[in-house]
């Protein structure tokens, strides 16, 4: 973030005066970080600053490893945090903390106001995505809607045949990089009648505890995404050439604005709040334009798609909450919205064949409006019971039109068929309870029911049902022992599954998409902790999870869950700690499939097993002067399935195994220098091996009608070595 850009937004949000404040001498002996307190004995606090400045250096530029981090390229690094915190006896604050300022995922976070009063927060960050940096494209114009291939380029009917593909191919990052920014300011006015004279310093003690029951808050964020993604584009068969593909590096450029504002009343045993909100979304780029690499005629030189369209959401909502007797409390939520679309079509192709095809409308003026209700209640009428219900309501009904459209089959092909759109409506409704009893001292049982109703229009099941039973007991078996089980079972079934209207050709009438079918479903966990000594924590943790689709003759017939975790905790004495975890988790599933249609005539069956390792060390050396650590992880996952098929003809099909190994330790060592400045020391280390079998030797051209992006499995050791300092003043 440019830093005249910082420090104009701060002289912006914050007063002059405030930032401005210059600290005085603080007794050593007091607490630097405590709110409130008093270190000059004025009354009127001080800063207290942190800054941090290091240098590292990175061996490799290595795109999982700086996933998300945004380390930046290989060599040498340099970075900054800043951490500022100011507070008064008067309630009057300021804090202020910029972090990764050195890297591409950066992020600085700043409040001030008066506690009680009046607050302003300003939030930016910036995250970077990095999905691939080693990915290869023949276009060219990365940055634009266009992109074409070199001038000498020279088309062909395979990728065998295209004479220019290596020599014009280049390297191209996929990443993404998003830009937040929210600033939000709140408000908590005191009554006029008790506020102090412009010109007395103070007000009294009675006046300034009396606040106005209203409370405002107003909040704007923008939010931006630009980068480079994998994108598929394709032409379809005619009479002249085969249907072929490009993968390509796909520009974005959108933008998100998000207003919200709010108005709260807080009386004597409720309170209640009303708000507005707001979400605009913009797409710089109308349509995306490519150049078809297998042929180079005029009609089909040149392919077009069209992104996601601009459109907006606007909201009303309240909420409110009142305290009765008996221990009894009531909230509501209502809200209502609409969401709207109204971007002008691109013409059906850019191939100048279909140029007379002419659009049933220049836009769809799609309009969705939706509407949400919640209500609940809590009770705890009788010593030991409590008791919770609630009932939530969610209509999303979709006014958009149909329409009539013919359909250009990949900027080629005229089907004979025209489509229509659907607009799909959906409605929900839930109501659940549960009922605990407290059986003694930190004991407790709990029973709870839940039923899930959902009526979709334009799907191959319009109404379902899921209902649940659930229990969970909490038991203290030892003062020093704490433990949790949980039961759940659910089941769902809804009206006959029949085949989806806008899906040509039809789906196969026996398949049952797995989150429409019937289901029995059934759930258990179990938590153990164990304080064994003062030194030492012992903690178990196992989840199980089982889904049946008896009903199922094509698709997923049944899976399985289940993770299990033994987590170590020592702590040796004032000087050193250790921490260990191990995890297992798996996965398995069944499904079936049809070949020769309709009937089943294959069964695919797998599993994925995940091992995960960590270990954590640390110790204080010279009266705890110096700390020297260690943090270490180790995690593999394999991946077995095979295919079994009597009908085809086949044995048991074992597929290539797959597997996933990461291996990360960092060592880092803390010493201060006095008592504002110490140094710090990291050096890590990450090596990281995945072997899939669908991307094993994948090159750009390994598809005859497809150019790739050449992806290929992913191996690498990297290391990053940083020093710090760190000054408190």
């Amino acid at each position: 973030m440019n830093r005249h850009i910082l420090i104009y937004i701060l002289s912006v949000v914050y007063p002059p005066t405030l930032l401005a404040q210059a600290p005085n001498v603080a007794d050593e002996w007091l607490c630097k970080w405590c709110p409130f307190e008093n270190h000059s004995g004025t009354g009127k606090g001080e800063m207290n600053n942190e800054i941090t400045l290091s240098i590292g250096y990175l061996s490799d530029e290595v795109y999982r490893f700086s996933h998300y981090r945004g380390l930046g390229e290989k060599g040498r690094q340099l970075n900054g945090q800043i951490d500022s915190r100011f507070f008064d006896e008067e309630g009057h604050f300021f804090q202020l903390k910029a972090k990764d300022l050195g890297w591409d995922s950066r992020s600085l976070v700043s409040s001030a106001g008066k506690q009680g009063s009046y607050s302003l927060y300003l939030n930016y960050q910036e995250l970077t995505s990095l999905s691939s940096n080693r990915a290869f494209t023949p276009y060219l114009g990365l940055n634009g809607n266009r992109l074409l291939l070199p001038v000498n380029w020279v088309a062909g009917p395979s990728t065998d045949a295209l004479s220019q593909l290596a020599e014009s191919l280049v390297e191209v990052d996929l990443e993404i990089k998003r830009k937040t920014l929210q600033v939000s300011a709140t408000a908590t006015p005191i009554n006029s009648a008790s506020a102090a004279p412009i010109g007395n310093a103070t007000a009294s003690p009675q006046n300034t505890s009396q606040l106005n029951n209203f409370s405002y808050k107003i909040s704007y964020t923008r939010d931006s995404k630009n980068g480079k993604q994998p994108m598929g584009a394709a032409f379809g068969k005619n009479d002249a050439f085969a249907a072929s593909a490009s993968m390509l590096a796909a520009p974005i450029d959108t933008v998100t604005d998000q207003l919200e504002a709010s108005v709260a009343y807080l009386g004597e045993g409720w309170q209640s709040q009303i708000g507005y909100y707001s979400s605009i979304f913009r797409n710089d780029f109308n349509a995306l334009i490519w150049q078809n690499p297998f042929a180079d005629n005029e009609k089909t030189r040149l392919g077009r798609l069209s992104p996601a369209p601009d459109n907006q959401f606007h909201q009303l909502w309240f909420s409110g909450n009142v305290q009765l007797p008996a221990k009894t409390s009531v909230a509501v939520y209502l809200a209502r919205g609409r969401m709207s679309q109204d971007e002008d079509f691109l013409p059906y192709s850019i191939n100048p064949t279909f140029s007379k095809e002419t659009l049933p409308i220049e836009g769809l003026d799609a309009e969705v409006d939706t509407q949400s209700w919640k209500l609940s209640a809590s009770s705890a009428p009788l010593k030991h019971f409590s008791l919770n219900i609630a009932y939530q309501y969610n209509d999303r009904g979709n006014r958009t039109h149909r329409y009539s459209f013919n359909t250009v089959v990949a900027d080629t092909l005229l089907s004979p068929t025209p489509r229509a759109n659907a607009p799909y409506s959906f409605n929900h409704q839930s109501a659940q309870a549960d009922l605990s009893y407290r059986l003694s001292h930190g004991n407790k049982l709990t029973v709870g029911i839940k039923t899930d109703q959902r009526q979709r229009t334009f799907q191959e099941r319009e109404d379902t049902t899921d209902d649940s039973l659930w229990a969970r007991l909490r038991l203290n078996l030892h003062p020093l022992v704490s433990s949790t089980i949980k039961l759940n079972r659910s089941w769902r079934d809804g009206d006959r599954y029949q085949q989806n209207e806008i899906i040509s050709p039809a789906d196969n009438p026996l398949l049952r998409k797995f989150y429409l079918a019937d289901r029995d479903k059934s759930a258990l966990q179990l938590n153990l902790e164990w304080l064994a000594t003062e030194s030492v924590i012992l903690a178990f943790y196992s989840d199980y999870v089982e889904e049946a689709f008896d009903n199922t003759e094509i698709g997923l017939k049944e899976r399985s869950i289940n993770s299990n975790t033994l987590d170590l905790t020592l702590i040796g004495g004032e000087h050193a700690q250790l921490y260990s975890y191990y995890t297992r988790e798996s996965y398995q599933y069944r499904q079936s499939g049809s070949q020769t249609f309709p009937q089943p005539d294959w069964l695919s069956s797998g599993k994925d097993t995940v091992n995960t390792l960590g270990l954590g060390f640390s110790y204080g050396l010279v009266e705890d002067l110096l700390v020297l650590g260690i943090d270490y992880i180790y995690s593999k996952s394999e991946e077995d399935s095979d295919l079994n098929s009597d009908i085809l003809d086949l044995s048991v099909l074992d597929l290539p195994l797959s597997f996933t190994r990461l291996e990360n330790v960092t060592l880092y060592a803390d010493y201060p220098l006095n008592e504002q400045l110490s140094l710090r020391l990291d050096l890590e280390y990450e090596q990281y091996q995945t072997l899939d079998f669908s991307l094993k030797n994948v090159k750009v051209d390994t598809l005859s009608k497809v150019i790739l992006l050449g992806y290929d499995n992913e191996d690498y050791e990297v290391y990053r070595a940083a020093i710090s300092a760190q000054l408190q003043f």
